[in-house]
C-alpha cells in the first residue's frame, strides 16, 4: 500500500509546482490575460488624433472658415420704428493674425425688406439682403490681435439677429455667423497695448497768413465773464458744430472747414465725438478727432475737441471717467502747445444728473488731467439738464483760471425761462459758452421759431458770448445745415443750405 501512496504524493507536489509557475508567470507579464477592454493609454492616444484631424480637417465645400479673425456683434438696443423693428447693432472686426491687415470688408445678411436707419464708422452699402461694410479711413489697418469697430441701426419686419457673415480680412475670407461671433482667438494670441502716442503736427511749422483768426488773435483765455485774445480784447467765436463724427465723418475735411471760413465768416469747428460705445464711440474715432484738430489748425481756426455725453447721462460713472480720462490724457498731451485748441468735457449732462454731485467731481477730475499737459487753454464744462442749469452752477463754480460753462439752447424750445437763466448766471460772474444751439425744437426737427431765436442773437451780442450751432451734416432734420439732398462735402454756397443753414450763417456776417 505504501506505493500508491508515494505516486498519490508525488502528483500533489507537481500540480502545486505548475501552479505555482503558472502564478509567477502572470506577475511577470509572460502569459497576459486576454484584453476585454482597451488599454489606459489607448484613449489618450485617440483623443490626440482626433485632435489632430479636427485642427488639420480641410474646410468643406464653399467654407472659409479660420481662426484668424471674427465679427463679434453685440445688440445694444430694439424699438419700434414706423411700423418695423429698429435694432441697433455694434460690432468688432477681430484681426487674429500677428501680423496687421490694411483692410476689411464685412458682408452679412439682412432680411429681406430691411432699411439701413444709420451707421458709424464705415461706409455701408445694403443691396436685397446684402449689407456691406467696409471701413472709414481711420479705422482700415487693424493691429496684430486688434480690432476694427462699427455700428447700425436696421429696420426689420420682425425681430432680427445678426447671422450669416463674410468676413474679408486682407486677402483673406472667413466665414462668421452668429451674434457674439464664433471663431476665438489662438490661444497664443496675447491682447496687445494700444498706442495712444500718435505724432501730430508742430503747430510752430505751420504758416498762416494775417488775417486767419488764430494768428491774429492769438491764444485766447477767460477774462470776468468774455473770452478775450491775446491783445486783451473781448472777442467772440462763431462756430458751427459737426454732427457725431462716427455717423458723418465725410465732413471733418479742410475744405468743407475752409468753406465755412471764407463764405461765413466762421472761426471754430466744434468736433463732436459721441462717447458712449453704444452712439459709435471707439478709439479709432481719436484719429478722426485729431484729423479735425489739423485741417482747423491748418486754416488758422480754433477747435473744440467735444467729448458728447448724451446718451450715457452721467459723466461721472466708472466707465465713462475711464474712458474720458484716456481721452484727455491724449489729446491735451497732443495739444499743449497749441494755441487754438478748446476742450468740451461733457456735452449735455442729463437724466437727472446734478452738479455738486456728478458733474462738478467728474469736472475736477477731467481738468486736473488736462491741467498736467495743457496749463492754460479754456476748458467748457457741461452743465445740468442737458446743459441748461448754469444758474445752479453760478452758485458754486469751480476754482481755475480759463473755465466756462456750457449752455445749450434750441430756440422753438427754449426761450424766455432759459434766457433768464443765462442772464442771471452771466451777472453773478459766470463765464458762459453756447457750445451747441439751434433755431427749430429740442429734438433738432420740427419747425424754426425766429422770434425767439432773434432774442437768443440780442442776448450774444449783449454779452459777448460764444456760440456753435448744431450742425454741419445733410441729415433730414431741421438743425442740419445742409439740406437732405445736398452730396457736396465742400463748397458750400447759400443754395446747399437749409432755412436754418441760412438764417444762422447769415447772423455770422453781422457781427
Amino acid at each position: 500500500m505504501k506505493k500508491p501512496v508515494t505516486i498519490i504524493l508525488i502528483a500533489i507536489i507537481v500540480v502545486m509546482a505548475l501552479v505555482i509557475a503558472f502564478l509567477l508567470g502572470r506577475g511577470s507579464g509572460s502569459a497576459p490575460e486576454p484584453a476585454t477592454e482597451a488599454p489606459a493609454t489607448t484613449e489618450t492616444e485617440e483623443t490626440t488624433e482626433e485632435s489632430s484631424e479636427e485642427t488639420t480637417e480641410a474646410p468643406k465645400s464653399g467654407e472659409t472658415k479660420t481662426a484668424n479673425g471674427d465679427v463679434i456683434y453685440t445688440l445694444s438696443g430694439t424699438w419700434d420704428s414706423n411700423g418695423m423693428t429698429a435694432t441697433q447693432i455694434n460690432a468688432s472686426v477681430m484681426n487674429y493674425k500677428s501680423s496687421e491687415v490694411g483692410s476689411w470688408e464685412v458682408a452679412l445678411t439682412v432680411p429681406k425688406g430691411a432699411k439701413l436707419e444709420q451707421s458709424w464708422n464705415g461706409s455701408f452699402d445694403l443691396k436685397g439682403t446684402t449689407l456691406k461694410v467696409t471701413p472709414a479711413d481711420y479705422n482700415a489697418t487693424i493691429a496684430p490681435n486688434g480690432k476694427a469697430e462699427f455700428g447700425f441701426i436696421l429696420d426689420t419686419n420682425g425681430s432680427f439677429e445678426p447671422a450669416k457673415t463674410v468676413l474679408t480680412l486682407g486677402d483673406e475670407k472667413i466665414d462668421v455667423s452668429g451674434l457674439g461671433g464664433d471663431n476665438e482667438a489662438p490661444e497664443d494670441a496675447e491682447e496687445e497695448e494700444e498706442d495712444d502716442s500718435e505724432d501730430v503736427e508742430d503747430s510752430k511749422k505751420i504758416v498762416l497768413n494775417e488775417s486767419d483768426p488764430v494768428k491774429k488773435h492769438g491764444k485766447l483765455k477767460v477774462k470776468g465773464t468774455k473770452i478775450v485774445d491775446k491783445n486783451g480784447n473781448p472777442y467772440q467765436l462763431k462756430g458751427v458744430s459737426t454732427h457725431g463724427i462716427a455717423w458723418f465723418p465725410e465732413y471733418v475735411n479742410k475744405d468743407a472747414f475752409k468753406s465755412l471760413k471764407e463764405n461765413y465768416n466762421v472761426n471754430l469747428i466744434r468736433l463732436a465725438m459721441y462717447s458712449d460705445p453704444g452712439a459709435g464711440y471707439t478709439k479709432d474715432m481719436h484719429k478722426k478727432v485729431k484729423e479735425g484738430v489739423k485741417y482747423a489748425t491748418e486754416l488758422g481756426l480754433y477747435v473744440i475737441i467735444d467729448w458728447h455725453i448724451l446718451n450715457d447721462n452721467n459723466p461721472n460713472t466708472e466707465d465713462n471717467i475711464k474712458r474720458a480720462k484716456s481721452f484727455f490724457k491724449e489729446m491735451s498731451s497732443a495739444y499743449k502747445d497749441y494755441d487754438n485748441v478748446i476742450y468740451e468735457i461733457c456735452n449735455e449732462p442729463n437724466g437727472g444728473t446734478t452738479w455738486d454731485n456728478d458733474i462738478k467731481p467728474y469736472a475736477n477730475k477731467m481738468i486736473k488731467v488736462i491741467r498736467a499737459n495743457d496749463k492754460d487753454a479754456i476748458i467748457i464744462i457741461g452743465t445740468p439738464t442737458w446743459s441748461q442749469d448754469v444758474d445752479i452752477v453760478a452758485k458754486s463754480p469751480i476754482k481755475g483760471d480759463n473755465l466756462m460753462y456750457a449752455l445749450h439752447f434750441y430756440a422753438a424750445t427754449h426761450k424766455e425761462d432759459l434766457r433768464n437763466k443765462a442772464k442771471t448766471a452771466i451777472d453773478s460772474g459766470l463765464p458762459v459758452f453756447i457750445s451747441e444751439y439751434s433755431i427749430c425744437d429740442a429734438s433738432g426737427s420740427g419747425g424754426i421759431d425766429k422770434s425767439s431765436a432773434k432774442e437768443w442773437f440780442k442776448l450774444i451780442k449783449k454779452y459777448d458770448l460764444s456760440c456753435a450751432t448744431w450742425s454741419l451734416c445733410n441729415k433730414d432734420e431741421t438743425s442740419a445745415l445742409l439740406k437732405p439732398n445736398c452730396d457736396k462735402k465742400s463748397g458750400f454756397t447759400d443754395k446747399d443750405l437749409t432755412q436754418s443753414g441760412k438764417w444762422i450763417l447769415s447772423q455770422y456776417s453781422k457781427y
